[in-house]
C-alpha cells in the first residue's frame, strides 16, 4: 500500500501498542468506522496475524491488512510519542531544576505563581497535552485535581477518556501555565474564569476556550479544542446511513415539523 505522508490519530494508534507494533512489525494506518488498515511489513508472518487477530476481538474491530515497506513502517513508528513518555521527560527536567534550586513547588504569590509557569518543563507540558488533543481530535480537554493525583481526561467522541495522571504538586504550575496563555487572573483562585487563546500546532492554527472553576480540592480547568480548518462537513460526512440520509432530506423538504438533532461534541449538531 502506497502511504502518503499523513498523521495517524492517537486513538487509532492506541488500537495497536507500540510494544505490539514494534515486535510484529505492523502499525495502525486508517480507522474507518469498526474496520482498521493495518500496515504489515511481513503480512505472511503467521503470529503476526494471531496477535492482530486477538487484538481485534478484544477491540473490537475488523480489519484489512496491506503490505508496507520497512522504512514506511519505521516513519510511521515515530508517531508513538506518547503522551506519557512525553511528560515523563519532561517531569523528569522539572525534578532536576527543583532540586538545583532547592524551590518550593507550591508557589504562594502571584510573581511566584507566574515564575513556576514559565518554567522550560511546565511549559513543555501544557505544550504536549495540547499537541496529542488536537492529534488525537479531542474536542475537550479536563485538567482535574484528584486527592492524589492531578488527573488528564481527553474528551473523544463525546466520552471522557482519562489520559495520565501527573504528580499533584505540578498542579499550581500546570493551571497557572494556562491562565498566563489565556490573559486571566494568577492569583485568583475562588472564582471562575474565562478567556481564550490561539496557538499553532503542527503547523494549523488552533483555538483553544478556557474555563476555570474552583472545587474543594483546587482549581479545575476545562479547554474546548476549536480547529477552524475543518469548516462544515456536507450532508454526507455526518455521519447518516444511506437509508437515513434520504430520509432527512425528504423530512426538510415539508412545510412543517421538527427534527431533534442530538450527539456528542463534534459530532454535527450545528452543522445538521
Amino acid at each position: 500500500k502506497e502511504i502518503a505522508a499523513r498523521e495517524v490519530p492517537l486513538e487509532t494508534l492506541g488500537m495497536i501498542p507500540e510494544a505490539t507494533a514494534k515486535y510484529y512489525k505492523m502499525i495502525p494506518l486508517v480507522r474507518k468506522d469498526k474496520t482498521l488498515e493495518v500496515g504489515m511489513v511481513y503480512p505472511e508472518d503467521l503470529k503476526a496475524r494471531e496477535a492482530l487477530k486477538f487484538l481485534a476481538r478484544q477491540g473490537p474491530f475488523t480489519y484489512q491488512v496491506f503490505l508496507i515497506t520497512p522504512t514506511t513502517f519505521s516513519n510511521l513508528l515515530k508517531q508513538y510519542r506518547t503522551l506519557r513518555r512525553e511528560v515523563g521527560r519532561a517531569l523528569e527536567e522539572l525534578e532536576v531544576e527543583l532540586k538545583e534550586e532547592k524551590v518550593e513547588v507550591r508557589p504562594r504569590t502571584a510573581a511566584e505563581f507566574e515564575r513556576l509557569a514559565e518554567e522550560a518543563p511546565i511549559t513543555k507540558i501544557v505544550a504536549v497535552i495540547l499537541r496529542h488533543a488536537v492529534e488525537g481530535k479531542a474536542s475537550d480537554v479536563h485538567i482535574e485535581p484528584t486527592q492524589e493525583k492531578l488527573r488528564i481526561r481527553f474528551r473523544l467522541l463525546g466520552i471522557l477518556h482519562s489520559s495520565i495522571f501527573l504528580p499533584l504538586r505540578t498542579h499550581p504550575a500546570v493551571v497557572a501555565r494556562i491562565k498566563i496563555l489565556s490573559n486571566l487572573k494568577i492569583d485568583e483562585t475562588r472564582i471562575p474564569q474565562d478567556g481564550r487563546f490561539s496557538t499553532k500546532i503542527n503547523g494549523k492554527g488552533i483555538d483553544f476556550r478556557v474555563s476555570t472553576f474552583p472545587t474543594t480540592l483546587g482549581e479545575k480547568v476545562a479547554i474546548r479544542v476549536l480547529d477552524p480548518t475543518i469548516g462544515l462537513k456536507t450532508f454526507g460526512e455526518l455521519g447518516l446511513e444511506k437509508r437515513n440520509l434520504v430520509v432527512v432530506k425528504r423530512t426538510i423538504k415539508r412545510p412543517y415539523g421538527l427534527i431533534l438533532a442530538s450527539g456528542p461534541t463534534g459530532c454535527g449538531k450545528t452543522t445538521t
